[in-house]
């Protein structure tokens, strides 16, 4: 896969510049703060309308990559239904992008309440979506590591990405 495949839907949508080769050294102690901060935020603020309005947004964008990621490069998202998880080690997941141009993402755990609403035409949130693309631009796209690749990836997995939407993540 390659680094490249971003590239046009931020330069089309006048989005942030993508810094390739950017990995973050994971501050444990701010990495704590910003937990305990997070662990006293309202657990559903939907109806403050800032929080939407970002939400809203970040729906916007979470679709445009979508879009991008199937008619340009024709990858298959698949949500993955059987027990358990659909690759044992980060490599397997990359090989899947790289060779069969096909992932399988998570769907299911709680509804998100501004994410959650399932399309009935594709079966899918758009919660679910995220999880597909995010695994795609922010970890199979540089080849991450699974565990480490979410601590290391904050910037580099949403270089597409308004403001409005890096508040929200």
């Amino acid at each position: 896969m390659s680094a490249s495949w971003p590239r046009p839907t931020t330069k089309k949508h006048r989005l942030g510049k993508i810094h390739e080769g950017l990995y973050v050294k994971v501050d444990e102690n701010r990495a704590r703060q910003i937990a305990d901060e997070y662990e006293v935020l309202p657990i559903d603020d939907s109806f403050n309308p800032k929080v939407r309005m970002c939400y809203e947004r970040l729906a916007e964008e979470i679709e445009q990559q979508w879009t991008f990621a199937i008619e340009n490069t024709g990858i298959v998202f698949a949500p993955w239904a059987a027990e358990g998880q659909p690759y044992a080690v980060s490599s397997e997941m990359c090989r899947d992008v790289r060779d069969r141009l096909h992932l399988f993402f998570y769907q299911g755990g709680d509804r998100h309440p501004l994410l959650g609403e399932t399309n009935p035409a594709s079966g899918l949130s758009t919660n679910d979506k995220f999880r597909a693309i995010h695994d795609l631009f922010g970890d199979a796209a540089k080849g991450m590591v699974l565990a480490l690749g979410e601590k290391r990836t904050p910037g580099s997995n949403t270089p597409g990405c308004s403001a409005a939407r890096h508040k929200k993540l």
